[in-house]
């Protein structure tokens, strides 16, 4: 009994420890950017040794993959119980997966603005693409449940469910695309706030007509979160 103890206590200790080092990095990538953050500027914050954060990660560019990795885990965890709900029709589950989503992006918009504008910076686009293959692995089949009941429903019609959701998230891609453009060059005004809104209502309709799916029964984007992101 006392090893097993022993055990679970280290076991926490080192998750504890982990946990720690994963938010000093994400507050510093945020107020000085990833660039100008140095694992010694970590270490000082955490109060750790420089062998303790080399025990963790393998590099600095290991912490922001997986402090993307903790945030893309968050965000399946609540996707997940929508695309697994028993009673929900199809229809209802397709627009709570993405406004859910929206809605939690914007109540954590610091952090959201920060891995943008490090995401987006030219010499982290190996780092971009591992998001996006990342996206793609997790949600495209959850997704796909989705949209395979909508057809069962017949509120859907495609030959394939998985191509259809990713097909989906790819134009989802091209939006945060723009969106990561328009962060970096700091075009966050009316203009490019209104121009990106109707590239956003264009995705809503294009996704429908993808689906088969009634015009206007989609909803993938709520208006009001969207401009949230062009508040300063």
């Amino acid at each position: 009994m006392t090893t097993v103890t022993v055990t679970a206590r280290v076991v926490k200790e080192h998750a504890e420890r982990r946990s720690e080092i994963l938010d000093a990095g994400q507050a510093l990538f945020y107020e000085k950017g990833y660039e100008k953050t140095s694992v010694a500027n970590i270490l000082e914050v955490v109060g750790i040794a420089k062998g303790t954060f080399y025990h963790y990660f393998d590099s600095k560019e290991d912490l922001l993959d997986q402090i993307i990795e903790r945030q893309s885990g968050r965000i399946d965890g609540i996707i997940a119980p929508i695309a697994e709900h028993s009673t929900l029709p199809a229809i209802e589950k397709f627009n709570q997966f993405f406004l859910t989503v929206g809605h939690y992006k914007a109540s954590n918009k610091a952090v959201m603005m920060m891995l943008t504008k490090v995401l987006y910076a030219e010499e982290n686009i190996k780092l971009l693409h591992k998001m996006s293959r990342h996206r793609k692995r997790v949600v495209a089949p959850k997704l796909a449940m989705i949209i395979s009941q909508g057809v069962s429903e017949g509120v859907f019609g495609v030959d394939s469910a998985l191509y259809a959701a990713e097909m989906i998230l790819e134009m989802g891609n091209s939006l945060g695309d723009e969106f990561g453009r328009i962060v970096l060059e700091e075009e966050l005004d009316d203009l490019h706030k209104q121009q990106y809104l109707e590239r956003c209502e264009a995705y809503d309709r294009a996704a429908a007509r993808i689906l088969g799916a009634r015009e206007g029964s989609l909803c993938i984007f709520d208006r009001a979160v969207l401009e949230t992101f062009f508040e300063e």
